[in-house]
Formats: C-alpha cells, sequence, structure tokens
C-alpha cells in the first residue's frame, strides 16, 4: 500500500526465466506429484477478504491484541470464504536452515472456519537478502535457487498431499508470489531494469517450484497497481516489449491468474465525471484487453486488493462510512460483472493497528479496531454492505445487465464516464436479483417485475423494504445507495408424511417425527403449528424451513383408537396431518414392518 493518485497511464502488454544460483541448501525430499494424494482444489468463489489473520502484529508483536477466534468467525459471517494472508519468508526462516511452522495454527483456524487461504509470498531474511537492498525488509532474495526452496517448502507443507505437511496442516490451493511489485518500496532494488529481471525470475521459479509440488495449485501474479498515475505502472512494469515479460520471457506463462490492485481511494468507482479510462469499468476492461494482447487470455483476473478509507491520511484521503459502503456494493458488482473471477476487499479489520505510527490505509477496514472492555469489532456499514451482498448473491451467476440498465461505457475512454442506471442481473436457479443504483442523484425507474415470482427489495444493510408493484411495473428510486431487487418462486410449504399411524401399549409414549420443506431453492417459510388433541405434543410450535418437528403421543390406558389433527400453516400454504394412534395390549407381528434377518 503506497500514495495513489488519480492519474492515468495507458501502455502495451506481456511475461520470461530465471537466472540459476547455487545455495548450501539440500534440496527438501518429495514424493513425486503424481503419486501424492491430496484434497481437490477449493473452488475458489468471488468472495474474497484481506483479513490478515495469520499476521504477527495481532498478537502482542507491538503490544496489542486482537481475539483471532472472534476475528476469523467474523470474516467468516461476512460472507467471505477466502482471506488474503501474509506469510513471511524472513519469519518464517531467519536463519538458514531454519525452518518453522510459525503459521500452522492460524491457517488451521482459517481452514476450520470455512476459509481458504491466498497465501502471499512475499519478504527475505537478511541472510537471503540483495546486497544492493539488505537493510530493508522488502528487499528480494538474491539466489533464485534458495527462493525455489523455501516456495517448495511452503508449498509442500500446505499442499495437502501427506507427504512433507506438517501434522493436521490445511492446504493453500492459491499462491501470491510477493506484493505490489511494480512499486518500488516493495522491491527496492537500484534501477526499474534490475526490479523488472529480478521480479520475472521470481515469477519463474516460484511457479515452477509450486506447479511441481501441487500441479492445481494456482498461481497469482503479484497484485501490480494499475491506472493510478503513480510510475511504474503495472502495464508498464509487466510490458512484454522493455518489462519483465521482455526481459524474461518465460515469466509471460509463469502465472494462472492476474493480480490487481485497481485503487482509486479519491472518487467513487462509477465516478460519472472520471475519465471513463481509469473509472474501475476502465480499468478493468483494459486490464483484459492487455492480457489477451499479451498472448494470455486464458489468464483469469482477481482483484487482490480494493477498498476506501473512512479516515482521512494523506495517503488515503478518507470518504464517509456511509459512502465506502455503496463503493463496497458497487465496486464488487461492477467487478464480478465484468469478468473479475475473485476480489479481496482491503481490509477487514486494521491488521496494523498495534504498529508504531499504525498505517495509512488501516482506516479501510470494514470493521472498528478490537475493543477488549466489550470483546467485539463494531461493524461499519461497509461490513453490512459486504455481508448483505455476498450472502445474497452466494452460488449466483451473473446474467449482464437488467431490464432497467441504462449506463453506457463511451466509445472513446478518454471522455469522461457518464452515469445512467447501473443494473446488474444475477441468477440462481428460480431466482433472479437485481442490484441497482446510479452514481450521482436520484432517478426513478419502472422496473418490470417477472410474473408468478415474489419480489423483495432489500437495501445495502440488508434491510427489506416494501414497494408497490401496479400492472407488473414497480416504481423504484435508485441512488447511490444501491438497491437489491430479489424474485423468487413462490414458496409453498412441503411436509412429509402427511399421516402418522402410530402404534402403542395403554400408556406407553411414542414419537415420531414431521419433515418441512418448502419448494424454493433460494427462500425460508416461517411456519407455525397447533395440535387438536391434549394427548399429543409437539416439539416446538414454529420455526424456519428445512426444520424438523418431533410429535410425542400418550397411549391411553386402555386399548381403543385415538384421533388428531396437527395444523401446520405459513405463508406457503396451510397442511393437516392426520395422527391415527391405535392402542393394543399385545403388539402383534402383523402390525410390524417386514424385517430380513
Amino acid at each position: 500500500m503506497r500514495l495513489r493518485s488519480v492519474l492515468f497511464v495507458l501502455i502495451v502488454l506481456v511475461l520470461s526465466l530465471p537466472h540459476s544460483s547455487y545455495s548450501q541448501r539440500p534440496a527438501p525430499t518429495r514424493q513425486p506429484a503424481a503419486t501424492a494424494s491430496r484434497p481437490s482444489a477449493s473452488p475458489v468463489s468471488y468472495w474474497g477478504m484481506s483479513a490478515y489473520l495469520t499476521k504477527f502484529e495481532r498478537v502482542d508483536a507491538y503490544g496489542t491484541y486482537d481475539n483471532l477466534g472472534l476475528l476469523t468467525s467474523l470474516t467468516a459471517a461476512a460472507g467471505a470464504t477466502w482471506t488474503q494472508e501474509e506469510l513471511s519468508w524472513a519469519l518464517i526462516e531467519p536463519h538458514n536452515a531454519d525452518l518453522r511452522g510459525i503459521y500452522d495454527a492460524t491457517l488451521l483456524r482459517n481452514t476450520q472456519n470455512g476459509l481458504n487461504t491466498l497465501g502471499m509470498l512475499i519478504t527475505t531474511p537478511d541472510w537471503a537478502r540483495d546486497p544492493s537492498c539488505a537493510g530493508n525488509y522488502f528487499c528480494p532474495p538474491s539466489d533464485m535457487l534458495q527462493w525455489s526452496e523455501w516456495v517448495t517448502w511452503m508449498t509442500e507443507r500446505y499442499d495437502g498431499d501427506g507427504v512433507a505437511d506438517a501434522p493436521g496442516s490445511p492446504r493453500i490451493a492459491a499462491w501470491q508470489i510477493w506484493n505490489e511489485p511494480n512499486y518500488p518500496e516493495q522491491l527496492p532494488l537500484p534501477d526499474a531494469n534490475a526490479r523488472k529481471m529480478r521480479y520475472g525470475q521470481m515469477l519463474v521459479a516460484a511457479y515452477q517450484a509450486i506447479k511441481a509440488a501441487d500441479p492445481t495449485a494456482i498461481v497469482v501474479l503479484g497484485g501490480v497497481y494499475v491506472f493510478d498515475g503513480t510510475n511504474p505502472d503495472g502495464f508498464w512494469f509487466l510490458s512484454p516489449v522493455d518489462g519483465v515479460f521482455g526481459l524474461v520471457p518465460q515469466a509471460r506463462n509463469a502465472f494462472d491468474v492476474l493480480g490487481i490492485h485497481p485503487y482509486m481511494p479519491t472518487i467513487a468507482p462509477d465516478s460519472p465525471s472520471v475519465v471513463a479510462l481509469v473509472s474501475l469499468e476502465g480499468r478493468l476492461r483494459t486490464t483484459r484487453a492487455w492480457l489477451d494482447s499479451a498472448g494470455r487470455a486464458d489468464a483469469g483476473i482477481w482483484i487482490t486488493e480494493i477498498g476506501w478509507c473512512t479516515v482521512n491520511t494523506s495517503a488515503c484521503p478518507g470518504v464517509s462510512e456511509a459512502q465506502q459502503a455503496q463503493y463496497v456494493i458497487r465496486a464488487m458488482v461492477i467487478a464480478q460483472q465484468l469478468g473479475v473471477q475473485h476480489t479481496s476487499w482491503f481490509q477487514l479489520e486494521n491488521a496494523f493497528d498495534g504498529m508504531p505510527g499504525d498505517h495509512p490505509w488501516g482506516g479501510a477496514a470494514l470493521l472498528n479496531n478490537y475493543n477488549p472492555s466489550t470483546d467485539s469489532y463494531a461493524p461499519k456499514p461497509g461490513y453490512l454492505a459486504y455481508q448483505t451482498l455476498a450472502k445474497t448473491l452466494t452460488s449466483a451467476a451473473p446474467a449482464g445487465t437488467g431490464p432497467v440498465h441504462s449506463h453506457a461505457y463511451p466509445g472513446n475512454p478518454y471522455t469522461t464516464l457518464g452515469g445512467g442506471v447501473y443494473d446488474y442481473r444475477y441468477t440462481r436457479a428460480g431466482t433472479v436479483i437485481d442490484v441497482g443504483w446510479v452514481p450521482s442523484g436520484v432517478t426513478s425507474v419502472n422496473f418490470p417485475v417477472i410474473a408468478g415470482k415474489e419480489v423483495q427489495v432489500l437495501t445495502r444493510n440488508g434491510q427489506a423494504i416494501s414497494l408497490p408493484i401496479t400492472n407488473g411495473v414497480m416504481q423504484i428510486n435508485f441512488s447511490e445507495d444501491p438497491l437489491i431487487i430479489i424474485q423468487r418462486d413462490p414458496a409453498n410449504l412441503t411436509v412429509a408424511p402427511t399421516q402418522l399411524p402410530l402404534l402403542a401399549r395403554p400408556g406407553q409414549v411414542v414419537q415420531a417425527q414431521i419433515m418441512l420443506g418448502d419448494t424454493s431453492t433460494d427462500a425460508s417459510l416461517a411456519w407455525q403449528a397447533s395440535e387438536s388433541a391434549d394427548w399429543l405434543s409437539l416439539s416446538k410450535l414454529s420455526g424456519n424451513t428445512p426444520d424438523t418437528l418431533t410429535i410425542a403421543a400418550q397411549a391411553a390406558a386402555s386399548p381403543g383408537l385415538q384421533t388428531a389433527t396437527i395444523q401446520l400453516s405459513s405463508s406457503g400454504g396451510n397442511v393437516a396431518i392426520s395422527v391415527r394412534l391405535r392402542v393394543t395390549n399385545t403388539i402383534y407381528p402383523v402390525y410390524l414392518p417386514l424385517m430380513r434377518r
């Protein structure tokens, strides 16, 4: 992270191989990847968070403390399924061949909370740094064999094949190679060409090491920033002419995904007055075109950092908390609709708040700092916005623009972006979801609803609002605060069984279960229950589908037939369950189901 302004540069594109050097350390012993057994790669969801749950600054390194268990659960509760984590070589191997599994416990906790990890391989121990910048923590390694050996050790430890893993260590299925290598302070070699050459060498060496140890792992090129007016811009840095791909040709094919940081901290992601090329939409269109022209049309695009601060600093001019929440939804939706496969929001909670001088980008957090007196992290509106969007769109597929979309990207990208209505559509089974807003002011639209669908409208914080529908049209006032319109198939209550034949001896209590569901794949029905006889009791009188209702029937003191009805009611219909309890002194085999011995 560093100062980013909102100017632009345009450049052309592509990737090369490292020199080899010698190390005194023996290469790690590995089982051939073809014979190793490991879990299949976790599916990469769109919903990521720069949670930094492994950072040592969180655990008293600077006199501060975070409740990591709570913070991890809050990451998952936000709807994120991936977390980006810095894995520092300088901390893992402080002395040559003294390798330490310092991240095992926190990475395992991530996995146990349902979080996959994007592991960022970064920093160099002082004994392995390039002599030209040996005093700098972010100085790159000079020996590619030493670097490759460490990358191999990391991949083997966290590849899940059980060969060189630590006991119980989780799998890391995606690795980012360094961070913002185009920024001189993150790769502080003496000149630009040296930085390009060295990063190309590191990328190729890491790619080869990772793929040898775990062929299905995803390799992410290290989060370059694009079109923010700071030199060198990512496309210039990676250029196939005189950039990384030109100086180290093998680097062009040494990654699966291009990671980018399209920060624009002073303006909205879709500001109508900004030059189209440097809007979020413009940067993403340019990134895709750049990759295609570089011969890497097969490479995916991940946003591995994007965010807006709510605290004003010279490096990160602040926006209001309400604006941050608006930008969360607008940026995440624009990026996904333009083909970005994964976005990691920067950041969950200020991971740097214990460091001397704090961090100029700490205000981008979606949670306030830990309060030990209440054992809590107070959420900003942006956290609720992320949570609402992630949980609403989980497993939904982008389906292009909706019926009232009027925004158009200009033919000349050097003109202003312009406004219009943004209406992006998603689908999931029988459900259609639109996310709509305007980047400035308020615009009233007549939104056509789909016949036969139930309609729900949510604000950015998940609050349901009611809007009238007349002749199949719903009038909506779109503003800078996005609205989410959900249209789903009606949910009808389903119950099984609807008849309960029970058998008991006098005075005996017998039980049975009723399964409650609904016909919708995208809704839950609230239900209520009542019974017509005092010898019948229910485990509960209300709930939400899917659910299980347990029935307890008290048999009378003498033989006979007891009958009753259980009435289930919901907005998705009412169901009556017939209960027939036969009380008999002797339960003959004829009453029982046939069983094979």
